[in-house]
């Protein structure tokens, strides 16, 4: 049953923070929250759950007491896949993405490549294309590559996490383009194919 928000605020849990989780490939899952712990706080023999917090599907109601602290949640899937997640509340409403990053064996990808090359601009100056994760806590998981000039052929080698990325692609201090691609092939000899990205019209003068 879902708690409405004057009663909680009436029990002193008057922020809340939305946790939506996401599959490798970008799409929403529904998730049972299991496990709610404040920062390094132990909780007594039993109790999996903070008191001073309200659960209400994949929302945390919270006191603002606790407002700068950080919260680690355990949560499952429907399937009773099994996901961690950290999340800073750092103001009294706000949002913080969870993933599951898979690949499609069901193992975790790590030293995987992305390669693909930009079309329709001239290659001149600092070209760069950056990836990081749509969803979840990005922390180090994040790298950037150089554009060949010659080509705009680009290769990125990183650690990534089976799942749905962010790659930014721009010149200097400004980004050009931004798409989305699944990174879910791991393994140091595969590679993950963006194929061409066309930039028409987006040329920087």
């Amino acid at each position: 049953m879902l708690c409405s928000a004057f009663r909680l605020s009436a029990a002193g849990a008057e922020c809340s923070i939305d946790l939506p989780a996401y599959d490798p490939d970008g799409n929403r899952v529904e998730i049972q929250i299991v496990a709610v712990r404040v920062g390094d706080q132990r909780l007594p023999e039993g109790v999996k759950i903070d008191p001073r917090l309200v659960l209400s599907r994949d929302t945390i109601w919270f006191p603002k007491e606790l407002l700068q602290q950080e919260l680690l949640v355990d949560f499952r899937t429907l399937a009773w896949k099994r996901g961690v997640g950290r999340a800073f509340l750092g103001s009294c409403r706000q949002r913080t993405s969870m993933r599951f990053g898979l690949k499609e064996t069901g193992l975790c990808v790590s030293s995987t490549r992305v390669k693909g090359r930009i079309a329709g601009c001239r290659i001149e100056g600092d070209w760069w294309i950056r990836a990081m994760p749509m969803f979840g806590d990005s922390g180090n998981l994040y790298d950037e590559s150089s554009i060949n000039p010659a080509t705009g052929e680009f290769t990125i080698s990183s650690t990534f996490t089976g799942a749905r990325h962010v790659f930014v692609i721009g010149r200097g201090k400004d980004p050009i383009h931004a798409f989305a691609f699944n990174v879910t092939q791991g393994g140091t000899l595969e590679m993950n194919d963006v194929g061409v990205v066309p930039l028409g019209g987006l040329c920087p003068q």
